[in-house]
């Protein structure tokens, strides 16, 4: 088991590395066209909440008009 860790407010490339620390993935469903840039907004399941080992958490981040964000993580869909 895992515990889903907070990852609002983190960059994609901080949101990726504390998944896959934690044993989890992502995925990102939706991106707003916001700023700050490449924020994680939202995720689910919530942070704290006790998963299975591999378990995907899906995420909501700010990015422009561009698309996902663009640091270089590519996430599943």
């Amino acid at each position: 088991m895992a515990v889903v860790p907070n990852v609002i407010g983190m960059t994609n490339t901080d949101a990726h590395n504390a998944l896959s620390a934690a044993g989890l993935t992502g995925s990102l469903v939706s991106s707003v066209n916001q700023t700050p840039y490449h924020i994680i907004v939202s995720q689910s399941p919530a942070a704290g909440v006790t998963v299975t080992d591999g378990s995907n958490v899906e995420l909501v981040i700010r990015d422009n008009a561009n698309g996902y964000a663009s640091d270089g993580i590519i996430w599943s869909s």
